[in-house]
């Protein structure tokens, strides 16, 4: 799982999240061998999101 969070976290609290994540999926994947988790940050120059209202 790679999830794409807007720049400025501290690594830190990339931590948090990616261990939370890890132990989430593995307590609703317990037969998954292996999981890894990946918190990247995303330009805000570049990311772009249209909302349909």
């Amino acid at each position: 799982m790679s999830p794409y969070r807007c720049e400025g976290r501290t690594p830190e609290q990339k931590v948090v999240v990616s261990e939370a994540l890890r132990a989430a999926m593995a307590e609703l994947l317990p037969q998954t061998k292996s999981l890894s988790v990946d918190i990247r940050d995303m330009d805000p120059v570049a990311y772009k999101k249209r909302l349909n209202e």
